[in-house]
C-alpha cells in the first residue's frame, strides 16, 4: 500500500467535505502531483502525517508538494482543510479520553465525595443514573453508591416500614402510612420504575416537611445493592412461620429437590424473589417439609 493511499483514509475521515477535490488522485503513487486532485491528496496526507500522526517527511518531499500547490493556486483550500482536519482529530482525541475507563473512575470517585457534603439527592440521582450507564457502557462495575442512587438496589422492605414510620411520627403526613402499606404488599424485589418512583418520592416528602436538612436519607435507609444483602433481609412464610431466606438456601438444591421437587430446587437459579413466591404457593404439606428441613441446618 502506497502511502498516500494509507494516509487518505483517516484524512477523509476527518476532512470528508475534500472528497470532490481528491477523487482523481492517482493514489497508486506514494506522492503524486500529477493534477490538482493528485496535489491535494498528497498535501492533506502529509499535513496529516505531520500534525496528527507525528510521522516523519522529508525536508525534500515537503518542499515538492509545497511547490504544486502554490503552482495550482491551491494555499487557501489546503490551509482550510488543514485547519478542519487538526481541530477535528483534537476534539475526537478529548471525546476518547472522556470516555476512557480511567475518565469513568474519576468522575465516580468526585461523585462519591460529593456524597459527603450538602449535595442536592436530586442532582445525585441525575448523576448517579448518567454512572451507571456510562459504568455498562464500558463494561465497568459500578460501586455501591452508583448503583443505589442509580435506582439499581433493592429495597429493604424492614428497613423501609422502619423509615416510613419514624417519618410518621415525626410530621404526622398520612402519606408515609399509605407508602407503608404500599411498600408492605409489594413484592420483595421491585421494579427499577417503582423503586424510583418510591424514593422519589420519599424524598420530595422529605424536602417539604424539612427532614433532608436533618440527615434524613431513604436511599441510604433502605436501598441495598447487593443481592446477598437482599438475601440476609428476605423472610419466607413456609405454613405459617417467617423464615429467614438465607436458611432455606442453606438446605441445598439437591436437599430440595430430592424431598420438595426438582421443579422447585431450580427455581433457586432465578433469584431470592422468584424462589420466595414459588416456595409460598406450595401446598402446605410440602411447605412443612420445607419448614423441617430449615430446622436442621
Amino acid at each position: 500500500m502506497t502511502m498516500l493511499a494509507y494516509y487518505i483514509k483517516p484524512v477523509l475521515e476527518l476532512v470528508p467535505e475534500a472528497m470532490p477535490m481528491v477523487k482523481q488522485a492517482s493514489i497508486t503513487e506514494e506522492m503524486p502531483l500529477d493534477g490538482r486532485d493528485s496535489t491535494m491528496a498528497s498535501a492533506l496526507a502529509m499535513e496529516y502525517m505531520i500534525k496528527i500522526a507525528h510521522v516523519p517527511v522529508a525536508l525534500e518531499d515537503m518542499e515538492k508538494v509545497s511547490k504544486a500547490v502554490s503552482l495550482y493556486g491551491m494555499e487557501d483550500s489546503v490551509n482550510e482543510f488543514k485547519h478542519s482536519m487538526i481541530k477535528r482529530s483534537a476534539a475526537r482525541n478529548i471525546k476518547k479520553e472522556e470516555d476512557s475507563i480511567e475518565s469513568y473512575m474519576l468522575k465516580q470517585a468526585y461523585f462519591e465525595g460529593e456524597l459527603t457534603g450538602t449535595s442536592n439527592i436530586d442532582n445525585i440521582v441525575k448523576e448517579a443514573s448518567y454512572l451507571y450507564t456510562q459504568a455498562k457502557d464500558k463494561n465497568v462495575t459500578p460501586s455501591d453508591e452508583v448503583i443505589r442512587y442509580s435506582g439499581n438496589g433493592y429495597l429493604n422492605k424492614e428497613a423501609a416500614m422502619r423509615s416510613l414510620s419514624l417519618r410518621y411520627s415525626l410530621t404526622k403526613e398520612d402519606t408515609f402510612i399509605k407508602l407503608a402499606k404500599a411498600v408492605s404488599e409489594a413484592d420483595d424485589i421491585l421494579s427499577k420504575d417503582i423503586l424510583d418512583s418510591l424514593c422519589s418520592k420519599i424524598t420530595y416528602l422529605d424536602k417539604s416537611a424539612g427532614l433532608s436538612l436533618k440527615g434524613f436519607n431513604f436511599y441510604k435507609e433502605a436501598v441495598m445493592t447487593k443481592e446477598s444483602e437482599l438475601k440476609s433481609s428476605m423472610y419466607v412464610s413456609l405454613a405459617g412461620s417467617k423464615v429467614p431466606y438465607e436458611k432455606i438456601e442453606r438446605v441445598g438444591k439437591s436437599n430440595i429437590s430430592s424431598y420438595i421437587g426438582k421443579d422447585v430446587a431450580k427455581e433457586m437459579d432465578s433469584g431470592p424473589a422468584t424462589f420466595k413466591q414459588v416456595v409460598e404457593t406450595l401446598p402446605l404439606d410440602l411447605q412443612q417439609v420445607l419448614l423441617n428441613l430449615t430446622k436442621n441446618v
